[in-house]
């Protein structure tokens, strides 16, 4: 009589664990310490605490994201960074916030109020705390400092080329990914195409219905999860049927996979780094772009116009969603790339027409963290990298400009089609949680 043994896994945490003693790692050994040549060098130019911004009572139907207080931590060198502001969490309180999560509202004042010489004029989201680039923020997970976890980091050009070994490459890669994605122009022609402008490219299925003559939407450009039986099965992206595609994906990918490997540990801990390199490196994780461990996944959200982000990319990814299938120990690092300009120049002919003299202003809008409370609103900048766990709320915004006079939508409609330029590019480098924890089957060649 033959018997079936039960399927074992090549990869994972062993089910039985009744024999294994789990040591609890001591963090603040020097092995989960930054050396003194990686830590950055300049000291704390920001305030030992911050509050929300004053409340609003909240809706009659739903409620509005609230911020906890956040306290910057003595230094220490479990962060590039050498500081870190640190608030409580309890896991008493999950069940409440569950249920505040599930109710939430888009708060007021993510739009500007106008604009004054061209610059928008921004108001604080009430209830909320703006992040302050370079600083990761942190939860103590019921207030243990034993028990860290990292929820969000901003980081802008400024920020990261405060460190001096990696400032060089850091103004290198991000010319060459403006560059990739919105193109380069010579004589009103385009002698570097833009990555969007390639018409092989394949909207994924969540994106927004779009006109013919549209590139808005969403599009992965790495690897994907194929619906099928149990979890299906990861695979590369169906947009590689095009050698010049193939091309200007590979260049992208590669520089996000470069900066990649430069951001995350400038945003997180020396403990949850090596955390991230041992996992992907004990269970092969697949990455895209390089060698090196990665996350395995990659989205391209284009956006143009100033309608809301949902008409544009997708209501399932432009208003408040979870990425429910990211693997929740790891984080989303999204990229943003804009392509407006600061106060008084050409806005909609800053890409198409840049020689004419019609002025108008931009803002870039905020990016919200409904469950820590923050938000990210960086305007002036051409782009800046956001850290977060994908498996919290959270949402984009669409750009706003100053109304435009007669005369100068007249000017536009006379030099652009019915194929607006994008203004807003945003690559979301995600963990695929099959793919992190090989619990699907993989389509690899």
């Amino acid at each position: 009589m033959i018997v079936a043994q039960p399927p074992r896994k090549l990869y994972g945490i062993p089910e039985d664990l009744d024999d294994v003693d789990i040591i609890k790692p001591d963090l603040g050994s020097e092995e989960f310490q930054w050396s003194e040549d990686e830590m950055c060098p300049e000291g704390p130019t920001f305030p030992p605490q911050l509050e929300c911004h004053p409340q609003i009572p909240d809706p009659e139907e739903g409620n509005y994201p609230l911020a906890p207080v956040f306290e910057l931590c003595p230094k220490t060198q479990s962060y590039m960074r050498g500081y870190a502001y640190v608030a409580p969490w309890n896991i008493a309180n999950k069940a409440g916030d569950t249920e505040k999560l599930l109710n939430v509202r888009m708060p007021p004042n993510v739009k500007p109020l106008g604009f004054n010489d061209g610059v928008a004029e921004i108001q604080p989201i009430p209830g909320m705390i703006k992040l302050i680039p370079g600083v990761p923020f942190v939860y103590h997970i019921d207030g243990d400092v034993e028990q860290p976890i990292t929820v969000a980091c901003l980081q802008t050009t400024k920020s990261l080329c405060a460190y001096p070994q990696v400032a060089s490459d850091i103004q290198e890669l991000t010319n060459q990914l403006l560059t990739l994605t919105f193109g380069q122009q010579q004589d009103r022609g385009f002698i570097q195409k833009p990555i969007y402008q390639f018409r092989g490219l394949k909207r994924n299925q969540r994106s927004a219905k779009v006109h013919e003559d549209s590139f808005n939407g969403s599009f992965n450009l790495a690897a994907t999860v194929g619906q099928g039986d149990g979890e299906g099965c990861y695979m590369p992206a169906a947009q590689l049927l095009d050698s010049n595609l193939r091309h200007a994906v590979a260049d992208v990918t590669s520089v996000l996979h470069k900066l990649f490997r430069i951001i995350v540990p400038r945003c997180i801990s020396k403990f949850e780094w090596d955390a991230i390199e041992f996992h992907s490196r004990m269970y092969n994780v697949f990455g895209f772009g390089g060698f090196e461990p990665n996350n395995t996944g990659l989205q391209m959200n284009v956006s143009s116009g100033f309608n809301s982000l949902a008409e544009l990319i997708g209501k399932h990814q432009g208003s408040f969603h979870t990425d429910q299938h990211d693997h929740p120990p790891r984080y989303t690092l999204l990229t943003l790339c804009f392509n407006l300009p600061d106060g008084m120049c050409s806005l909609l002919l800053f890409t198409l027409h840049p020689l004419t003299n019609a002025q108008t202003g931009a803002d870039h809008g905020p990016f919200i963290l409904a469950r820590q409370g923050l938000y990210a609103w960086e305007n002036g900048v051409r782009i800046f990298h956001l850290l977060f766990k994908g498996n919290d709320l959270h949402s984009g915004s669409s750009p706003t400009c100053l109304p435009l006079t007669t005369e100068l939508k007249s000017e536009i409609e006379g030099c652009i089609s019915l194929a607006d330029p994008p203004n807003c590019i945003g690559y979301v480098s995600y963990p695929v949680s099959v793919a992190s924890t090989r619990s699907a089957s993989m389509s690899v060649s």
